[in-house]
């Protein structure tokens, strides 16, 4: 099959900055791609800033083996267009810690249904969905969005995780929260949010 010009376009700019020594070192730490041309995500963010917004692209994007392809998408879908459906899909297919990461921190956090899907995976099973919950989570505060009143609590029922990935984020969303409770009295029902937090402070 070939390939949409644009993603064609796309993938030789990209190649044309390949890194094979930052290649070779992600593949050491465990982040495996189907190809991996190790341009650093700054280079990309830039080419890809250049596509933005186009929501049908970055859809196609993120559905390629390419490194630079599926975090391209990231920086070029249109965070309004983005609704809990394609949020759903999309962790499904987080390869490894970096693309949740950038998927997560860099978009879904703006989408309209950030939110909810954050509570939601507050509380699944599979810890990679828990981390990615809780980075969502801290990413909103940290963007001044509303969380829901749920967010807090749903936090505190992590803690009998010892996995790395869970533990990290969760201080990450606790220390996120927490600096911005000013902004979150701000918002609707913030005030609701703010006090659960305090509450867990203890």
């Amino acid at each position: 099959m070939e390939l949409d010009p644009k993603v064609k376009e796309l993938l030789v700019r990209l190649r044309n900055e390949m890194n094979g020594a930052a290649s070779a070192e992600m593949t050491a730490r465990g982040l495996v791609y189907g190809l991996n041309y190790g341009v650093s995500a700054p280079t990309i963010k830039k080419i890809a800033d250049e596509y933005f917004p186009d929501h049908d692209l970055a859809e196609k994007l993120f559905g390629s083996d390419v490194r630079e392809l599926k975090l391209a998408a990231v920086w070029i879908d249109d965070p309004q267009r983005v609704d809990t459906a394609q949020m759903r899909r999309w962790a499904a297919a987080f390869s490894n810690e970096e693309v949740a990461d950038r998927v997560v921190m860099g978009l879904f956090y703006a989408a309209p249904g950030a939110g909810t899907v954050a509570l939601e995976w507050l509380g699944a099973d599979d810890p990679a969905l828990v981390a990615a919950g809780l980075r969502l989570a801290g990413r909103m505060a940290v963007a001044g969005r509303e969380l829901p009143d749920g967010i807090p609590a749903a936090i505190e029922t992590v803690s009998d995780f010892t996995d790395r990935r869970v533990c990290t984020a969760a201080i990450y969303a606790l220390t996120k929260i927490t600096c911005t409770l000013a902004i979150i009295r701000k918002k609707p029902g913030g005030e609701a949010v703010a006090a659960e937090v305090e509450a867990l402070q203890g």
